[in-house]
């Protein structure tokens, strides 16, 4: 009986373990979403609260494709 209490204990924090697992520190930003809130006039920092994210991570989602994040690019000098 005791290894049978044992195990239901295992079980338990192993599924409280994978629940709290998919909880990391990067939210997935549905950017979709994201544009229409700020087709209806919602701030950067409006939207990251609503998905729990930071305000950079939304950004990312009004980035054009392939482009190089501002900070990466020498001032005074064309970005190629």
């Amino acid at each position: 009986m005791l290894k049978l209490g044992y195990l239901k204990k295992t079980c338990a924090l192993l599924a409280l373990a994978s629940a709290v697992a998919g909880c990391g520190s990067t939210q997935h930003i549905n950017c979709d979403v994201a544009r229409l809130q700020k087709d209806n006039g919602r701030s950067d920092q409006e939207i990251a609260a609503s998905f729990q994210a930071s305000p950079d991570d939304v950004a990312k989602c009004f980035a054009p494709a392939g482009a190089a994040p501002a900070a990466a690019a020498p001032a005074g000098k064309p970005a190629m």
